[in-house]
């Protein structure tokens, strides 16, 4: 196998829905149950399941990592999108924030021991270091309910309540936009907009209809992180201020056929060429349309961007 999609536990449906509709590369999902790892290998869209602990990786061109940390016995020269370490800060929800506001991605304050109560904006939201699919995500009302949960708890990290009036996922590979989707408001007063509050797909946005402020600051998270692509959860509030909430390295495709559909083309693209495909200056750009990929530019062959 020379280039790769390597996904752990279950893969996520929605990876095997964009392999195929792929024309190359192969997808392999790694298992590990309490007494055996086997994998599944899908290759020409063909499933074959390998039962052994390791899978050989010594002909591998090219390797995705989709969201999963595990140590792989790469070989030299191979081309990784998505490193291990860049996966890891992005998974520690607290350190991924730490990051970006220290790039100048504008996020939530953290609050700390040494935030003042004048800072505190109420509700205080909580949630632990790793969270996933909407869930652990605790609303604090008042300064009681925050030392309560704080001296109680331990690997959570808390933050200022943003009042948002839109709330957005935007897909970012190599510095620009692959889907931008506005989620739907579940109308029933919670703050969590995700799949656990609300069935409704979300909505895929027209690139002259981008907001220049989110898209901007999507794709400022996802060069502050250092990732080669990442699914961004962002704000917008009322006076039009764009708030970065986490970036996902293994975001659900489930609520669009149509995000499927670019990642399938994207990693095409990145699967063909010789040399890792460099990051557009998206800072460059004054249009918000020249933010989004256009499919002819992922169609591109050769090594020019």
């Amino acid at each position: 196998m020379q280039n790769i999609i390597y996904v752990g536990k279950d893969g996520r449906p929605s990876m095997v829905n964009v392999y195929g509709k792929m024309q190359t590369g192969n997808l392999v999902v790694r298992r590990k149950l309490p007494h055996k790892t086997f994998y599944r290998v899908y290759t020409n869209n063909k499933l074959k399941r390998i039962k052994k602990k390791e899978i050989d990786l010594k002909n591998a061109k090219v390797i995705i990592r989709w969201g999963t940390q595990e140590v792989l016995d790469i070989p030299k020269g191979c081309i990784v999108y998505n490193k291990c370490s860049v996966l890891k800060n992005i998974t520690h929800k607290l350190e991924a924030r730490l990051i970006m506001a220290s790039k100048g991605v504008n996020v939530p304050l953290n609050i700390t021991e040494e935030t003042k109560l004048c800072d505190m904006v109420f509700p205080i939201i909580a949630r632990p270091y790793f969270h996933s699919k909407g869930k652990n995500f605790v609303v604090l009302p008042d300064y009681e309910a925050y030392v309560n949960h704080y001296v109680n708890n331990s690997d959570w990290y808390y933050s200022n309540f943003v009042d948002k009036v839109q709330e957005f996922r935007v897909h970012c590979l190599a510095g620009k936009i692959l889907n931008y989707l506005e989620k739907p408001n579940p109308n029933n007063g919670n703050i969590a907009w995700n799949r656990a509050q609300n069935e409704e797909p979300f909505i895929s946005v027209k690139w002259s209809d981008y907001n220049i402020n989110v898209a901007t600051e999507a794709l400022k998270a996802c060069q502050a992180l250092d990732a080669d692509f990442v699914g961004v959860d962002v704000l917008l509030d009322k006076d039009g201020k764009a708030w970065v909430l986490e970036c996902n390295s293994a975001p659900t495709l489930n609520s669009s056929e149509y995000s499927c559909e670019r990642y399938a083309k994207a990693f095409d693209w990145l699967f063909a060429s010789e040399t890792k495909r460099k990051h557009w200056d998206f800072t460059k750009f004054k249009k918000v349309t020249s933010l989004a990929w256009k499919n002819f530019q992922l169609e591109q062959q050769d090594e020019e961007n």
